[in-house]
């Protein structure tokens, strides 16, 4: 499987509901129905996204989305974030205020878990049961850390989701 196939995949069968919630289901029935070692392939591309996009400028973006963000919290923002789209992923990898131009102001849901177990659920039910063999993946260079305290430092890094979900923002 290629990376064009994977963004396809998953920008026809990732369902965007109001605001920014996701819905994998489809994701997960149309996996399922391709050979497992597509759904091996895919899951392997959805992986290294992920661990790509691990870095601390983009989790100063998911604390002021979120309103905090652990580290449990993190990884499902990251799986959301694939799931927006290849277009919005590559945007905020560049640059994690662009966020702004994407997400609905009166939601807090950037979180997309079930994403998460996407191919390793299609995977178990393509091959009646087995587990997806997931071996483990070395995270990339965080960059540097970001003070999330410091709401000049997040200001300064994120402008525009600041002004629209820092601590003084009206959120409901």
């Amino acid at each position: 499987m290629n990376e064009r196939r994977f963004w396809e995949l998953v920008e026809t069968h990732v369902e965007r509901g109001t605001g920014a919630v996701l819905n994998s289901r489809p994701l997960v029935r149309a996996l399922a129905s391709l050979a497992p070692e597509d759904i091996a392939a895919f899951d392997q591309m959805f992986r290294d996204l992920h661990a790509q996009s691990c870095s601390y400028r983009l989790w100063g973006a998911a604390e002021l989305l979120l309103g905090g963000c652990s580290d449990t919290a993190f990884d499902g923002f990251r799986a959301w974030l694939i799931g927006m789209g290849e277009q919005t992923f590559r945007n905020a990898l560049i640059d994690p205020d662009s966020l702004a131009d994407v997400v609905e102001s009166d939601s807090r849901d950037f979180e997309c878990e079930e994403l998460l177990r996407a191919a390793p659920e299609a995977f178990e039910v393509a091959t009646g049961g087995k587990d997806l063999e997931q071996p483990s993946l070395e995270l990339p260079e965080a960059g540097t850390p970001v003070d999330f305290d410091d709401p000049e430092a997040m200001r300064r890094l994120y402008p525009r989701l600041y002004d629209r979900f820092g601590p003084s923002a009206v959120v409901p």
